[in-house]
């Protein structure tokens, strides 16, 4: 059987973009035999090249299940950095939180990452993503992720320290369930939309203090967050 990066270099270049609804899950597998399973509203593309394996998250959340390759790195541009694969799982969530602050969050479900800025702006990238600059002038320097391993950071180049990840959150929004532990509800509201054709608003809340309430439970899709435990 051809491996798949003699497939690959037959191929040349190659770009797909997926895109899923609210309450749809979606899997695909790429050329090379990884595999992507997208939440709802979730929107990404793949470009593959001779040298790289590519992938933008425009918005929502997707898990990876990386395929192993000598020649190409696959790399996932989210929010203005870059989360490299060494032979790994690991999910990505692209969120605008009700403060329009563009957070993203990396999950290690086995094998490493690689978290910061992109090594190698290419043209698409530094179309796509206005704050690559900022956070390439941050000085940040990259973090190595594994498994049971979790990172945040925004559009500033700002991040948290590295912790403990909640590897069954991970799993369960596969299966169509959001689990939370006292996760403000500025942060839940956004994800909970991705999965409802009647978006959760929060009203009256200049000052933030409702965006601030701690939220823990589960939610299944379709659910009314109000029957949950804020």
């Amino acid at each position: 059987r051809r491996s798949s990066d003699l497939l690959l270099r037959e191929l040349g270049e190659h770009t797909q973009a997926y895109v899923t609804g609210p309450s749809e899950r979606h899997t695909v597998t790429l050329i090379d035999g990884s595999t992507i399973t997208l939440a709802g509203r979730t929107q990404l593309s793949v470009h593959y090249s001779l040298s790289r394996r590519d992938v933008y998250l425009d918005h929502g959340e997707a898990w990876f299940d990386v395929a192993r390759s000598r020649l190409r790195p696959f790399t996932v541009m989210a929010g203005g950095g870059a989360i490299t694969a060494i032979g790994t799982q690991f999910d990505v969530q692209r969120e605008q939180d009700l403060s329009n602050g563009d957070d993203v969050t990396v999950t290690v479900s086995s094998g490493a990452v690689e978290v910061g800025p992109p090594k190698e702006m290419t043209s698409t990238h530094k179309n796509r993503e206005e704050a690559t600059p900022a956070i390439a002038r941050s000085g940040w320097i990259p973090t190595r992720l594994v498994r049971g391993q979790a990172l945040s950071y925004d559009a500033t180049g700002s991040r948290s320290a590295v912790k403990t990840a909640d590897l069954e959150a991970v799993e369960t929004w596969k299966e169509g369930w959001l689990a939370y532990q006292h996760t403000p509800l500025k942060t839940v509201i956004p994800q909970v939309n991705r999965y409802s054709d009647k978006p959760i608003v929060l009203l009256d809340d200049e000052a933030g203090a409702l965006g601030q309430l701690p939220f823990s439970g589960t939610v299944h899709e379709g659910q009314e967050i109000g029957r949950a435990h804020v």
